[in-house]
């Protein structure tokens, strides 16, 4: 590596060094991605790293959160998220973790993942398990201002080793390996969460205006019929994965709707879209 580098991109190398696989993101913005494949571009390659903060150099650095990294975050939404996740672990095993701090006064917690299991997504109102995708870290900049940190004495390998998630929060996160849906033919759900979400990434933003209805519907029905997802799992993964992307947002209810609508009046074959996914892997 030659020349001047960033406070960012030497952040990268860091945590590259420390096993921790990282991808680009947008300057001072959650997204877009800067390179292809998102989260699962996520690596710990020194040379890919420095081309792509050489092309971007105040990129901010996101931590990947995939099967291959073999890392989960807990996030944990600013104001109550903190309060919820005390109700949920409490008298739980809970070996001390890595803990990240937001700009807007949130957490990410950092775990291992157990081999072979996928995530649902989020397991209360504010707190959402981080199963496929990205955190923040430090120093990245907020959308609104302000920087991603580590709590003082919690960062991850350095002050904290990264602990194995605890079984019964795996329990409690954990989509289950099989589960059979009255209404399609196949119920799999193992990996499907994970190629669903990958697939949504790559799927245009609803724009007013501009067919974001049709957009909407489209990104449904590849979930709850192509990717044949229970509609929870479907619903969790469109708000997380695909309506920030929105202009704007829908509202909760109008989600809940294009999942029915999209189960009812979907014409795509249950399973089209996980066996195509699949093939081409």
């Amino acid at each position: 590596m030659r020349g001047r580098t960033t406070r960012l991109h030497r952040a990268a190398r860091i945590y590259a060094r420390l096993g921790l696989p990282v991808a680009p993101t947008a300057p001072a913005a959650k997204r877009p991605f800067l390179v292809e494949g998102g989260c699962n571009a996520a690596t710990t390659d020194l040379e890919q790293i420095d081309a792509w903060w050489s092309m971007a150099p105040n990129a901010n650095v996101a931590l990947g959160c995939t099967k291959a990294s073999g890392l989960v975050a807990i996030d944990l939404d600013a104001p109550h998220g903190q309060q919820q996740w005390s109700e949920l672990s409490a008298g739980q095993e809970h070996p001390p973790c890595p803990m990240a701090v937001t700009p807007g006064g949130g957490f990410h917690l950092l775990f291992r993942r157990p081999d072979g299991v996928s995530f649902r997504g989020r397991i209360r109102s504010h707190v959402e398990v981080k199963g496929w995708g990205t955190i923040h870290v430090a120093p990245s900049v907020h959308p609104e201002g302000g920087r991603y940190g580590w709590v003082p004495g919690a960062r991850p390998v350095v002050d904290i080793p990264i602990p194995m998630m605890p079984p019964w929060l795996v329990e409690l996160a954990r989509v289950p390996d099989v589960e059979v849906l009255p209404s399609s033919p196949r119920g799999e759900t193992g990996d499907a969460v994970e190629r669903a979400g990958s697939y949504l990434e790559r799927m245009d933003p609803a724009v007013s205006g501009s067919g974001g209805h049709s957009a909407t519907f489209r990104a449904a029905v590849a979930l709850v019929r192509g990717f044949n997802l229970p509609d929870d799992v479907a619903l969790g993964l469109l708000v997380d994965n695909f309506n920030p992307r929105c202009a704007p947002p829908w509202s909760m209810r109008e989600l809940r709707h294009k999942v029915r609508s999209a189960r009812r009046h979907g014409r795509m074959a249950f399973g089209e879209k996980l066996h195509a996914e699949r093939k081409a892997s």
